[in-house]
């Protein structure tokens, strides 16, 4: 299982001239408050600390007696990945306590986190499952999020040179496109009509979202190979060809699907501000892609409704490069040769 690239690849990079990449075919209101898992308890108007009885909740009861299996089904992460996330955000729930609120613990910690994200469970019915406060979750969630999202560059990260034969091996076993080292592609997730420049998150399907990516069009030039625009003047070669180059594109629906399979509070954010919602996506792609590293992998899938079909973007000039498609398109052909009983049946579809 190939693991999830969401930030846009990096144009100035040097992929090498054998190497291309392949473009798409197709709330909460609580304040950020002080809270119980911070340093400082809180403290009544008269300056005194307000002392609550210990609570046993969810994580102290119910979780200690998960087997693995029923771990997963209910955290969608294995208690591995679970232990790697608890090590990450370490540092931002170890502090010294003072008395007063009960402190969380990181393990705690990272159960609300994944839980949060796992799930469309809102920030109320979280403080009941686990005890806390509402702040208190919140601040669990944003604090986490922004954190894990600090550490994207060092889980979602581009394939080294050295691991692009293996890359294009790859893809040429889906597609019979030659050269290929990634995909991009675009997934919307829903969130609310935010405060700030709100018709700039309107989509297409007329609904407020944030995409994955970046926009949903791409040109096509020297590193980045787009399929054939269905203009009328299609021949059944060119059928042909986008049908394969569908076939290497699908990692990217696969991907998006498996991300919010795995983290359902991806398919609805429902929260109006940008930053935390954009670190919330971004701790769940770190989140998933250690999952990746160790063997944690989804059994379930859901296809991604947040896909929109792919749209061609008209080339500025001196960008586009069909010399380079035309080359990609030929190697293609040779690679398949001639296949009329295929090509009939791409005209049929």
């Amino acid at each position: 299982m190939d693991k999830l690239a969401i930030e846009a690849f990096l144009y100035s990079a040097d992929f090498g001239e054998d190497n291309y990449l392949l473009a798409s075919s197709s709330s909460s209101s609580d304040s950020e408050h002080e809270c119980c898992c911070s340093e400082e308890s809180e403290k009544s108007t008269e300056g005194q600390k307000l002392k609550r009885p210990k609570v046993e909740g969810f994580a102290e009861t119910a979780v200690p007696q998960f087997d693995d299996v029923e771990f997963k089904n209910n955290f969608h992460v294995s208690r591995a990945t679970c232990e790697k996330v608890t090590e990450l955000i370490y540092e931002d729930f170890h502090s010294k306590h003072r008395g007063g609120w009960e402190r969380i613990t990181p393990t705690k910690a990272a159960y609300v986190l994944l839980w949060y994200l796992a799930h469309q469970e809102t920030f109320k019915q979280l403080s009941e499952r686990f005890r806390i406060t509402q702040s208190c979750v919140y601040h669990i969630v944003k604090v986490g999020c922004r954190n894990l999202a600090k550490k994207l560059d060092d889980f979602v990260t581009w394939p080294e040179p050295e691991q692009y034969e293996e890359e294009s091996l790859s893809f040429y076993g889906m597609s019979k496109i030659s050269g290929i080292v990634g995909a991009l592609g675009v997934s919307h997730i829903k969130i609310l009509k935010p405060k700030d420049e709100d018709k700039n998150y309107l989509n297409a399907k007329n609904y407020h979202s944030i995409a994955v990516q970046g926009n949903i069009s791409y040109p096509s030039i020297s590193w980045l190979v787009t399929p054939f625009q269905a203009n009328g003047d299609l021949t059944p070669d060119h059928v042909r060809f986008n049908r394969h180059h569908e076939y290497a594109h699908n990692v990217v629906s696969n991907g998006f699907g498996l991300l919010k399979t795995r983290f359902q509070k991806l398919n609805h954010l429902e929260n109006k501000d940008v930053p935390f919602i954009v670190h919330c996506v971004q701790a769940a792609c770190v989140v998933y892609n250690i999952c990746v590293d160790l063997g944690d992998f989804c059994e379930e899938y859901v296809p991604d409704d947040g896909i929109f079909e792919y749209v061609a973007e008209e080339e500025e000039e001196g960008e586009s490069d069909d010399g380079r498609k035309t080359e990609v398109f030929t190697s293609f052909l040779e690679a398949c040769g001639s296949d009329e009983e295929e090509d009939l049946k791409d005209w049929i579809e």
